[in-house]
């Protein structure tokens, strides 16, 4: 209630205690029997001018009433439209965060994913001959292993073997070893080119490939060998406009029931003895 108000509401109550003084000393007199100075009471206006002071103070409470409530109405939109504002803020707010998590969880993921090729990098590095694009000797033992362990039971044929390049000294001291690189390097490509796709040429040596046969039995393990042999000297290699006739030596083992994977190499070594002490280009079968 503002000072103004009460101020009205004062003289409000004046103006109904004078009008109910007015009206008790009419009714007073009606009571009374003196009708005639009833009627002249009445009559006097002194009433009706305190009823029209009432109707001036009522109507001016609420012309301020009204006021009042403009500035509550005008109070109350201006903070409606400021909360409006402020959910807007928060909504956009909102909105940033999001996308700025969206965009964290995209660099996260990019991360991840460089951080796990770096990694495959680094194995196949770890693991792979620079020259020949081979298994090296380490990446080749690991599945040597791998797939010996998987048919060891017998309950899946495993096939192993070695070859080298005949007399790749007498090359190398011949042509100069970077031609003994090419010629490594074109043996292990056909060698690549003769086998199926499961199995696995490594360079294991300097001159010396290791081979897995999964599911290969005897008779198509040394068939595929003898394809690969005759694949390698079907044509010279031809370096630096020489032509260089190149011929490899091949030892086979078949993996035994319950055989480890040193005496499956072991024996695969004396089958390619064997066979580079009988003349080499040839294919020999361990016992």
């Amino acid at each position: 209630m503002t000072p103004q108000q009460q101020q009205r509401i004062g003289r409000l109550q004046t103006e109904i205690a004078h009008l109910s003084s007015v009206l008790e000393e009419i009714v007073e007199l009606k009571r009374s029997g003196d009708h005639a100075a009833a009627l002249a009471r009445v009559g006097s206006g002194a009433g009706r001018t305190a009823t029209d002071e009432i109707l001036e103070e009522l109507r001016g409470i609420e012309t301020i009433e009204q006021d009042l409530l403009a500035v509550q109405t005008e109070d109350a939109r201006a903070k409606a439209v400021a909360n409006e504002r402020y959910q807007y803020a928060l909504t956009l707010i909102g909105i940033l965060l999001l996308g700025l998590s969206a965009w964290a969880t995209i660099l996260v993921r990019r991360a991840l994913a460089a951080e796990a090729e770096t990694r495959r990098m680094l194995q196949r590095t770890a693991s792979s001959d620079e020259m020949t694009g081979l298994s090296n000797r380490r990446g080749f033992m690991d599945a040597l292993h791998r797939s010996v362990a998987r048919s060891s039971d017998g309950r899946k044929e495993l096939a192993y073997a070695i070859f080298d390049i005949d007399r790749f000294k007498s090359i190398n001291d011949t042509y100069g070893h970077a031609a003994g690189d090419a010629v490594i390097a074109e043996v292990a490509r056909r060698a690549v080119a003769t086998f199926r796709a499961r199995d696995l040429v490594g360079r294991i040596g300097g001159e010396e490939f290791g081979v897995i046969l999964p599911a290969a039995n005897q008779a198509e393990a040394m068939e595929a060998c003898a394809r690969m042999r005759a694949a390698i000297e079907a044509e010279p290699i031809m370096i630096d406009g020489k032509s260089i006739g190149v011929t490899v030596s091949v030892g086979v083992s078949q993996l035994h029931r319950e055989e480890t994977v040193e005496s499956l190499m072991a024996r695969a070594d004396h089958a390619l003895y064997e066979a580079k002490n009988s003349g080499r280009n040839v294919v020999r079968l361990a016992a």
